[in-house]
């Protein structure tokens, strides 16, 4: 009699249990399409569209924050791999500047930034340094700050 209720264990373990096992799985594979799009090949679809960079900035004299108006200032230039980006200097205090280019490529860029004035003197740069772009992903680069004389 021990032997015939394993083996009818068995058989309902198996027939309940592997619908059941087939629904999670088929659930989990559903499930695990969400989020972002793997994009592999162009730029398009909404992970290239989230695949930019933003920087802000300060400006800062003998360790005093200054307005752009107060240094001079008028245009901060992104220099990002073989991208350049001008934003306006007031920009900075309002959330900085945004790449107006989404859908880079994920890798590492060289990265610097100049800040100059309305004739195009350079008032200010940074040293030049590497950020990513990541998969599905903004880049944030960090504060910027500029010391002038």
């Amino acid at each position: 009699m021990q032997g015939k209720r394993d083996k009818m264990k068995g058989k309902i373990s198996t027939s309940v249990f592997t619908p059941l096992f087939l629904g999670v799985t088929a659930l989990a594979l559903t499930l695990s399409g969400t989020g972002c799009i793997i994009d592999t090949s162009s730029s398009s679809g909404s992970c290239a569209d989230n695949r930019y960079v933003t920087a802000d900035w300060t400006i800062v004299r003998n360790n005093f924050p200054l307005s752009c108006t107060d240094a001079g200032a008028s245009t901060v230039y992104m220099y990002f791999g073989d991208y350049t980006w001008s934003f306006p200097c007031y920009y900075g205090g309002s959330g900085g500047g945004t790449s107006p280019y989404s859908g880079l490529v994920e890798g590492s860029y060289l990265t610097s930034f100049q800040l100059t004035d309305s004739f195009g003197t350079i008032l200010s740069q940074t040293p030049t340094t590497y950020y990513s772009v990541f998969h599905c992903t903004p880049t944030h680069v960090p504060t910027v700050t500029f010391g002038v004389n």
